[in-house]
């Protein structure tokens, strides 16, 4: 018992020193991180301008100092994607132990125990590195689907502004066909058309109709409205390349915290005799410990990391790349413009046309030719509405051709 309570009053008297020595090292462990050790959020991050080769679409990264801050991209101002949460809570979890103390104790059959608390400042500098990182991987989350939304975008046809243009183009005239399908009634029941030619035109009116339909279908399924006002590949591409950079950079200092190791303990130990009579106080003990690998300060080191880091903002602009990728698809674009401009003006003389038909045919009296004239005025709503669909077309596709414009 008399031991027991030796024992026990020597622990309430190591708590004071113990809890000190804690909050010491949380504040040295500060101060130190205060020059150097930590990278803070709101640094100034690195500007990387994307530049056209010869070799198109590749692109060359160039690598600039900025003192700007670039936040990134939000998909929705109230929260972050659900990638990026789980990026966040997955390295606190990992932080909280990285950060919290280490207790260790021992006891033999010699008699011999103790006690001890430490800290490893090292394992505060890397919490800080690895919550650092989960943000820049959060940014880089955010730029890369920004541009595989701008990828999705596909110029091949009519575009969704192009078939939503077609359907109002028939909305608006829709009085206009109604009164056509009455007057090819009238003409039927008048004996100016027979039933067959009369039948004819009913399903063209039918079939412009279903056009209509089938148009705004096509608009609400190709629409673009997920696409934010900043989704554009000039500021995604920056975004991403400079999460790259960091990361990068992010690694390097996880190296050199790796390979340096500063610690500091705090204990009490005591030796007690099997009698538990005779008692060999040691009382409490302090140490502070470094190490490091040699490796870490060689040239060799930072010249891999060098080219690392070159090779990995290369991987994001040549081939198979991000910005690759997007710089072919606005190629492609252009190439949609060329033949939507070239049906264009197939279309126009086609209108020309059928206009020349619909004036002559209207200052012909003979019945007969009710038919044809109605037959055109009808295939005059549907060019037309052809030309509003490929014109809604271009204008959507160049839209997108100036979200897919990179740095240059």
């Amino acid at each position: 018992m008399a031991h027991a309570n030796r024992f026990f009053s020597k622990k309430h008297r190591l708590t004071l020193p113990l809890t000190l020595l804690a909050l010491a090292g949380c504040a040295g462990q500060s101060a130190l991180l205060g020059e150097g050790f930590r990278l803070s959020i709101l640094e100034a991050p690195r500007e990387v301008r994307v530049v056209k080769t010869a070799e198109a679409p590749a692109l060359k990264p160039t690598v600039i100092d900025r003192a700007t801050v670039i936040t990134p991209v939000a998909t929705t101002p109230s929260r972050l994607p659900a990638w990026c949460e789980y990026l966040m809570e997955d390295t606190a979890a990992q932080t909280t132990i990285m950060r919290s103390p280490r207790l260790s104790g021992s006891s033999a059959d010699d008699g011999k125990s103790s006690l001890s608390l430490g800290v490893s400042v090292s394992d505060f500098a890397k919490a800080n590195v690895l919550e650092e990182t989960a943000e820049v991987r959060c940014r880089r989350y955010m730029a890369e689907t920004g541009l595989q939304k701008l990828v999705f975008l596909s110029p091949q046809g009519l575009t969704s502004a192009g078939f939503r243009a077609k359907a109002n183009a028939i909305a608006k005239r829709k009085s206009e066909i109604v009164a056509l399908r009455r007057h090819v009634s009238h003409a039927m029941n008048d004996g100016y058309l027979d039933r067959e030619k009369a039948t004819m035109l009913m399903g063209l009116a039918d079939q412009i109709f279903a056009e209509a339909g089938n148009a705004k279908s096509q608009a609400d399924r190709r629409t673009s409205d997920l696409l934010g006002s900043r989704d554009r590949a000039s500021i995604l591409g920056r975004e991403l390349l400079r999460a790259e950079a960091d990361l990068e950079d992010l690694n390097s200092r996880m190296r050199t915290f790796d390979s340096v190791d500063v610690s500091l303990s705090a204990g009490w130990s005591d030796d007690v005799t099997r009698d538990n009579f005779s008692v060999d106080r040691n009382g409490f003990s302090g140490r502070l410990s470094v190490s490091m690998k040699l490796g870490a300060a060689l040239p060799q080191r930072f010249e891999h990391e060098k080219r690392a880091k070159q090779a990995r903002l290369r991987a994001v602009t040549e081939e198979g790349g991000a910005l690759w990728q997007v710089n072919v698809l606005r190629l492609a674009h252009e190439r949609a413009i060329e033949g939507l401009i070239d049906s264009s003006s197939k279309i126009d003389s086609a209108i020309a046309e059928t206009r020349k038909l619909v004036a002559t045919l209207k200052g012909v009296e003979a019945p007969e030719f009710q038919g044809t004239g109605i037959q055109a005025k009808f295939r005059l709503i549907q060019l037309e509405s052809d030309k509003a669909a490929v014109l809604g077309s271009i204008a959507e596709i160049r839209e997108n051709m100036q979200r897919l414009q990179t740095d240059g």
